[in-house]
């Protein structure tokens, strides 16, 4: 618990009462601080926990009485706050990769190491003895898991291999998947969103702790940063 007291002055020039202002972050007499409203933004859109839960949980926990009503204005308050983290990230994104292709010299060398390794790989498969079982089955030949996978990156070389050609296509999707798959999470366990605004709230707020996770940034204090005005400071990664 904060408690705040603002000094009152007299001024004998102008002859007023002065009295000093709050910090921004206080707008009532008797307020949630920045601790406890990381805490609910981070549980409910990182651990997906609905709000009636948040609210057992502050009352087991911490016996802190937390209603439902106020959750949903904090993750506005979070949602207005990372937009300007929202775009410095997005600049860093373009500055740094841009639209331009990688060069010539170092495409043909990647080719060559992926020509290398996948003939190598296929012909020590080619080398091993038949699978067991295919001595009394008939029909196509079975082959191994990893054979299969070696065939396909074979055969469907030009694909594998697009990122290095279009700039429009990223090495991997891995990481937006991850992202991604998260909105389909919490849609399965809330039943959907309210509002189109509610998703727009989760997936800034998501896509923010999932970028200071991956600048290995402390989560919570990133967050209570944000909420007192403050935006974090994206290193060189």
């Amino acid at each position: 618990m904060t408690e705040h007291r603002a000094e009152m002055k007299f001024c004998s020039c102008c002859q007023k009462q002065v009295t000093a202002s709050f910090p921004s972050e206080v707008k009532a007499h008797t307020q949630y601080g920045n601790r406890v409203r990381s805490w609910i933004v981070y549980y409910q859109n990182q651990h997906l926990i609905p709000e009636d839960r948040i609210q057992q949980m502050f009352r087991d926990m911490y016996n802190l009485p937390i209603t439902t009503a106020s959750i949903a204005p904090f993750n506005k308050m979070a949602y207005e706050q990372l937009e300007l983290f929202e775009t410095k990230v997005l600049l860093r994104c373009r500055h740094r990769y841009g639209d331009k292709p990688i060069p010539q010299h170092q495409t043909s060398r990647l080719e060559r190491i992926y020509d290398t390794v996948v003939e190598q790989a296929l012909a020590w498969h080619e080398s091993r003895p038949p699978l067991v079982l295919q001595k009394i089955l008939r029909g196509r030949q079975k082959q191994r898991p990893g054979h299969n996978l070696l065939r396909r990156l074979s055969n469907h070389r030009e694909e594998v291999l697009r990122f290095l050609h279009d700039a429009r296509v990223p090495f991997t999707n891995n990481d937006a998947e991850r992202d991604l798959r998260m909105v389909k999470c919490k849609q399965k366990i809330s039943g959907g969103f309210r509002t189109a605004m509610g998703a727009e709230y989760f997936a800034r707020i998501r896509g923010g702790i999932s970028t200071l996770r991956k600048q290995e940034l402390s989560i919570i204090n990133s967050v209570e940063a944000v909420f007192s005005g403050m935006i974090p400071v994206l290193s060189g990664r």
